[in-house]
C-alpha cells in the first residue's frame, strides 16, 4: 500500500547549493540537509515538535532542532511522493549513503544509522553512550544561562503540547509505565548508587538556577498548581520516590542531615511572649501556650 514517503529536514540557517546523486538522479537543495527519514501521515512534521518519544534517541538531531527553533526559524521539510514501505526504506538508505552522516565524517546528516530500520534498530556501545553523554555535558556547560533557559523552555513546551494532545486514559497509562520503569531502575541499583542518584537530583533541584526559575514562576503557587494537575498515580509515584530517597540515604547523609538540623535548632533566635515575657527557641511550644494563646493575654 502506497502510504509511506521519505523526507529530508533542512537547516534554514545554512543556505547554498547542495547537490547529491541518488540512484542515478541528481537532487538539488538550497539549504543543507541534516536528517533523512521515512514515515507516513505527519511523521516529517513531528520532529520540530520534539516529541518525548524522539528526545533521547538522537541527541545530535535534537540539539540541531533546538538550536534552529531558538534562533526563531522553522525547519524546512522536503517530502517525496507516496510509495510502499519497502521502497521508502530503500530510498531512505540511498539518501543517507549519498549525503553522508556526520558521526562517520562523511556528510552533514545527524542520522545515527544507515536507514532501513529506524533508530530503534541502533544499539550504541557502552563507549559510544559514554562519549555521547560527555559531549552533552560539555555542550551544556558551555551554554550561556539564556541559551539553557531557551532550550528548557522549548522542551517544556514540546512535552506540554504532547501531553495535552493525548487522552486522560493514555496519560494515566504512560504515568503508570513511567512509575514502573522508575521502580525497576531503582531496584537494579545498589544502595550506594541509589543514594548517589538521589543526591544528584537534589543538587539539581536545589541549584541556584532552578530556584530562581521556580521563584520567577511563582514558587509555592506554581508547585501547588503542578500538584493539582497531577493524576492520583503520578502523585503516588512522586511520594514514593521521595520516600525511597529518604529510606536509601547513606549513613553519612543521615548524619549530615541530623547535624544540619541540630545546627539550625541551636542557631534559632529566641522569641519572647509579649504577654508573660516567657523566652525560648521552641516554636511549637511557644506557639501552643504563648503569644495568641497565652493565659495572660488581655481579653
Amino acid at each position: 500500500m502506497k502510504n509511506f514517503y521519505t523526507y529530508l529536514l533542512l537547516d534554514p540557517r545554512k543556505p547554498g547549493n547542495f547537490s547529491y546523486e541518488v540512484n542515478g538522479e541528481l537532487l538539488n537543495f538550497t539549504f543543507e540537509p541534516f536528517y533523512v527519514g521515512k514515515g507516513k501521515d505527519n511523521r516529517a512534521g513531528d520532529h520540530e515538535k520534539l516529541l518525548p518519544k524522539d528526545v533521547g534517541k538522537n541527541p545530535h538531531k535534537v540539539r540541531k532542532i533546538t538550536s534552529i527553533k531558538a534562533s526563531g526559524l522553522s525547519i524546512i521539510v522536503e517530502r517525496s511522493a507516496l510509495m510502499d514501505e519497502k521502497s521508502a526504506f530503500s530510498q531512505e538508505i540511498a539518501l543517507i549513503a549519498a549525503i553522508g552522516r556526520s558521526n562517520l565524517g562523511t556528510g552533514p546528516l545527524t542520522n545515527i544509522c544507515n536507514g532501513g530500520q529506524g533508530s530503534a534498530g541502533h544499539k550504541p556501545s557502552a563507549k559510544s553512550r559514554a562519549k555521547r553523554s560527555e559531549l552533552s555535558r560539555r555542550m551544556w556547560s558551555e551554554r550561556t544561562p539564556e541559551e539553557r533557559q531557551a532550550h528548557c523552555e522549548i522542551l517544556r513546551a514540546s512535552v506540554q503540547s504532547y501531553w495535552n494532545s493525548i487522552t486522560p486514559e493514555e496519560r494515566e497509562k504512560r504515568a503508570q509505565a513511567a512509575s514502573e520503569a522508575m521502580r525497576k531502575s531503582l531496584s537494579s541499583l545498589t544502595p550506594e548508587a541509589r543514594a548517589e542518584r538521589f543526591k544528584n537530583i537534589r543538587e539539581v533541584a536545589s541549584s541556584k538556577e532552578n530556584l530562581e526559575r521556580l521563584h520567577a514562576a511563582g514558587g509555592a503557587k506554581a508547585a501547588k498548581k503542578h500538584w493539582d494537575s497531577m493524576t492520583a498515580s503520578q502523585r503516588s509515584a512522586f511520594v514514593e520516590s521521595r520516600r525511597q530517597a529518604f529510606i536509601n540515604r547513606s549513613d553519612k547523609e543521615k548524619e549530615a542531615t541530623a547535624n544540619k538540623f541540630r545546627e539550625t535548632i541551636n542557631n534559632l533566635p529566641e522569641l519572647t511572649c509579649p504577654h508573660c515575657r516567657t523566652t525560648g527557641t521552641n516554636r511549637g511550644s511557644l506557639g501552643r501556650w504563648h503569644f495568641d494563646n497565652c493565659k495572660k493575654r488581655p481579653a
